[in-house]
């Protein structure tokens, strides 16, 4: 495991009201998660831990915009007690109930709850508690993480922040950025495909006030008919010392078998104030991952008229869903489809950003095409193209630092010693919906070296040495040439003439630049990677 350290510093929101003992408003569910339209609710604290609040004389005044509700308050919250305004009772008890359709009949359905009509504002809205003067508010200026709420740091204090709980809020209890003595979290877990294996790092944060010197974090497959969904151990590793305010990463690699693992990641420690934030479920990927890739890449249509678009290739034996599947760059990235959107066994998927510019510039194109409702538009210069899965894991990346030239793509091969690196395409405009004909610049010194595959080429059609492959291995160098001559020694084909890149093979027919069938004999093929290095090699040319 490879540990690192970083600093955490709590992004807060502060209001401009007064704090004062008593009921305030302790946290707004302004942003509901989802596309959930009833689930907002307002809770209030009573932070007098002796005496119970009457609320007869109270009222809540909800600003959204230039719009305002008032509720007029009732009954009383007991000492240190939590009471819920929402809008919604039975979808706020199907979400943060038992689902049971009755609220009190659970041990976690304790506080109150209480029924209003209200609407809050996702962007820009403001809660007050009025006896006669305001005695608390809570306001807020941005939508943030959707699903979470907006939390007071202390009764006494008027910031407030997002909640940080794996719910997203914490309705009925004490609020999870309210610090605590012993607070260790597990806040994530990244989980990538490198090579077969899994990459995980584990991000874990110190959100108490003191230190943790010794603790672990244990990693079990998820068993969702054990009690505690906890299946057959994984690893263990140490946290090590973790000082309040700080987070480690823990980061390591691990074989699973298949496509994907489910697992449970649960911080070990003797004693934690805020238990519930130890655990982490998520999906690693397996020596069987991922089902597609990317195969081809289009930033910048030579067309003024086309589109950039992405191709992926489905490698499994089986069709695949990309529904819930996202494309994007470095930055950020965009859903592919909503709905089902299947890739059959081994075949290839085109994504563009402007389907009728593509089918302007690939008119024959008859492939599978889909235009994503929304798209993440490519650098021309240096970018990333990222894949991810319904599961948030990168199935695939391709880094690119210059545009391709005359109108060329990036494009994987699939075939021979550079199968599965990037290089130019052999096409200019690329081929979609095709196997990659791919050029590649050499890299660093190799052994010079030109193979002819067969020597003696004799194109008479009967299907019998009508072709010969070259293939050539070179080192690097600003430029390259490939041309053949006869033996009088003048030129009749050029393959390379000071190109930048090599393609993984040349075949050749007998035919000069022309087209024209060449007279048998004896042809010179001539190779230079210019400055560096060059050979000549025999072709022989029969009937």
């Amino acid at each position: 495991m490879i540990r690192t350290l970083r600093y955490i510093f709590m992004i807060v929101v502060c209001g401009s009201g007064t704090v004062s003992a008593g009921v305030v408003v302790n946290e707004v569910m302004s942003n509901e998660p989802g596309g959930e339209v009833s689930l907002e609710w307002i809770e209030l604290y009573n932070s007098d831990t002796i005496n119970h609040v009457n609320l007869a004389f109270f009222d809540l005044r909800i600003h959204s915009g230039s719009e305002t509700d008032t509720i007029l308050l009732a009954g009383e919250i007991p000492a240190g007690g939590y009471l819920i305004y929402c809008r919604d009772l039975v979808r706020f008890e199907e979400h943060w109930g038992d689902s049971s359709g009755e609220w009190g009949d659970h041990s976690t359905e304790t506080y109150l709850i209480s029924e209003r009509p209200f609407q809050l504002s996702n962007t820009n809205g403001q809660v007050e508690l009025y006896r006669l003067n305001l005695q608390s508010e809570l306001s807020w200026t941005e939508s943030g993480v959707d699903g979470h709420s907006w939390e007071r740091f202390h009764p006494t204090m008027d910031e407030i922040g997002q909640s940080v709980d794996p719910t997203g809020s914490t309705p009925g209890g004490i609020n999870s950025i309210t610090p605590m003595g012993v607070d260790l979290a597990l806040a994530g877990v990244e989980a990538t495909s490198v090579n077969g294996s899994a990459r995980l790092v584990f991000e874990i944060v110190n959100r108490g006030l003191s230190t943790v010197s010794t603790a672990y974090l244990d990693m079990y497959q998820f068993d969702e008919n054990a009690a505690d969904s906890l299946g057959l151990f994984v690893a263990s590793e140490s946290v090590g010392e973790v000082d309040s305010g700080f987070t480690v990463m823990l980061v390591g690699q691990y074989q699973f078998a298949g496509q994907y693992k489910k697992l449970i990641a649960r911080l070990r420690l003797s004693n934690d104030d805020r238990p519930n934030n130890n655990q982490f479920i998520f999906v690693a990927p397996g020596d069987q991952y991922p089902p597609v890739r990317l195969s081809e890449v289009q930033p910048c249509s030579p067309d003024p008229l086309g589109s950039e678009w992405v191709e992926i290739e489905n490698i499994e034996d089986t069709a695949i869903d990309l529904s819930g599947w996202f494309l994007g760059d470095s930055i950020s990235y965009k859903s592919i489809s909503s709905g089902s959107l299947m890739v059959p066994a081994g075949e290839y998927f085109v994504l563009v950003q402007d389907s009728s510019g593509f089918r302007l510039e690939f008119p024959l194109y008859a492939g599978l095409l889909h235009e994503p409702e929304s798209w993440r538009e490519l650098n021309n210069g240096s970018d990333s193209v990222r894949l991810l899965d319904f599961f948030g894991v990168q199935a695939d990346r391709f880094y690119y630092n210059s545009n391709p030239e005359d109108g060329r793509t990036w494009s994987r091969s699939s075939t021979g010693d550079n199968a599965g690196e990037w290089g130019r395409s052999e096409d200019e405009g690329g081929t979609p919906g095709e196997v990659n004909r791919v050029r590649f610049e050499p890299e660093g010194t190799r052994t010079l070296n030109i193979t002819v595959t067969p020597q003696i080429v004799s194109p008479d059609g009967d299907g019998r040495d009508d072709s010969t492959v070259i293939v050539v291995n070179a080192s690097k160098a600003s430029s390259y040439v490939l041309k053949l001559y006869d033996s009088h020694g003048r030129l009749v084909k050029t393959f390379e003439d000071h190109s930048p890149d090599l393609a993984q093979s040349y075949v050749w027919r007998g035919r000069d630049d022309g087209g024209q069938k060449l007279p048998i004999g004896i042809y010179i093929l001539y190779f230079e990677a210019t400055g560096v290095e060059s050979i000549k090699k025999t072709i022989v040319l029969a009937r």
